[in-house]
């Protein structure tokens, strides 16, 4: 995947759309993947490897683009799982997000995130006087 490091922004006028099993987020479960603007010349490993990397960070740009219009600024991006680990990934994601981005220490952060998320309604749910699963599992 590396590859992709030492070529230019713009894959060599390569597009990958990368929904090889659909997509979640837009929810478009039967979408396709699609390559296109292929030639001679710009169908090299190095272009492809780009093309692929930026079109899997094009969804995460798409995500915070969305966020933007609702008026949440951004000033940095944090990059975590197995795609963060690859070098092309780390060096291509700030010209693709269009922000500084970091890569923390491998952590379970998909896990913390639903821990804090879930912590957050147990006093809403003590407040509404109902006994939620995740109540009876903070008492036990």
């Amino acid at each position: 995947m590396d590859l992709g490091v030492h070529t230019e922004p713009g894959e060599g006028g390569l597009t990958l759309v990368p929904y090889f099993e659909g997509e979640r987020t837009p929810n478009l479960p039967d979408a396709t993947a699609a390559l296109s603007g292929m030639t001679l010349s710009s169908t090299t490993r190095p272009n492809l490897t780009r093309a692929a990397v930026g079109g899997m960070l094009g969804g995460l740009a798409a995500g915070m683009q969305a966020l933007r219009d609702l008026g949440i600024p951004f000033e940095r991006a944090q990059l975590i799982g197995g795609g963060a680990q690859s070098e092309a990934v780390r060096r291509i994601a700030p010209d693709v997000l269009g922000v500084p981005v970091e890569v923390p220490e491998p952590a379970e952060y998909v896990a913390l995130g639903a821990a804090r998320q879930a912590s957050s309604l147990v006093p809403s749910v003590w407040r509404m006087g109902r006994t939620a699963h995740a109540v009876e599992v903070a008492e036990s």
